[in-house]
């Protein structure tokens, strides 16, 4: 509630209260979303159908209550690949919510440990088939992805943020390499879903959703058969740079790098010769 009433000063008291309550209904659909995907996976014996039917539900029901309109360039490209890892730029909560709606089916996740604990939320999310990382444990959070690569394998496709933190003003960040590895190790495409926008209706560290449209351009699907782990780096900047250039961005985070490299560099002190020292 602090969080929320600290991003209330552009809006009116009524904007204001409308949102916070959007917020917290949007959220608390993840119950119900929950029991249909349970009776989903009963009906049916499946556990993915119950997945399945968790998931969109939830996006459905929590974009309608944010009262988020999604308009979609390059929807196709979602379909084309499967399985597939998709990544996504994190601007917000809404993204994966968005994603939820987009994606439907036969996708699970991958999200910080931290994420497990909160109420509920976490709870659901587990059961969405979601991979838990620790990420200051390098070597558990490289465990912990071996079981993605086999659930790619057996047919599922899998959803992950590659700058690991949301971009608090929508600017790219640098990407980490782990969906990288992923689908290099399964064989699989990256398929790019670049948000423009979901910054503006749901502010990191907010709790007031603001209505309006979220647009998002899905990326033809990136092959990665060919690629080689000694030059993951260098596909990593390229997939960024398609992000970058889908968003109208400079690459910031790279122009940076050759500024502090250059702050290292320092020129040897100059030692006057003995006869010009006084």
């Amino acid at each position: 509630m602090v969080r929320a009433w600290e991003d209330h000063k552009d809006l009116t008291l009524l904007q204001t209260v409308s949102g916070i309550a959007r917020y917290w209904l949007a959220y608390g659909t993840a119950v119900p979303a929950a029991m249909a995907g349970f009776a989903a996976a009963a009906a049916s014996g499946s556990r993915w159908t119950g997945i399945n039917t968790l998931g969109s539900v939830w996006g459905d029901l929590a974009g309608a209550f944010m009262g988020i309109e999604v308009k979609v360039k390059g929807e196709e490209h979602l379909w084309s690949s499967r399985p597939c890892v998709f990544i996504f730029n994190h601007q917000s909560a809404i993204d994966v919510l968005t994603c939820a709606r987009l994606i439907r089916r036969d996708t699970f996740g991958i999200a910080k440990q931290e994420l497990r604990k909160k109420p509920v939320v976490g709870a659901i999310i587990g059961l969405m088939g979601t991979v838990f990382i620790d990420r200051a444990d390098r070597m558990k959070a490289l465990e912990a992805l071996r079981p993605a690569v086999e659930e790619i394998r057996r047919g599922r496709s899998m959803l992950i943020a590659p700058e690991g933190h949301r971009a608090a003003d929508g600017q790219l960040l640098p990407f980490k390499k782990g969906a990288f590895h992923i689908a290099l190790q399964a064989g699989v495409p990256l398929v790019p879903i670049v948000f423009h926008d979901a910054y503006k209706r749901l502010r990191p560290g907010s709790g007031i959703a603001r209505p309006g449209t979220v647009h998002v351009t899905v990326l033809p699907p990136i092959p990665t058969k060919n690629w080689k782990a000694s030059r993951l780096s260098e596909h990593v900047a390229e997939v960024r740079r398609l992000f970058l250039r889908a968003l109208d961005q400079k690459d910031d985070a790279a122009a940076a790098r050759p500024r502090r490299a250059a702050r290292r560099v320092q020129r040897p002190r100059q030692v006057p010769a003995p006869e010009e020292t006084p």
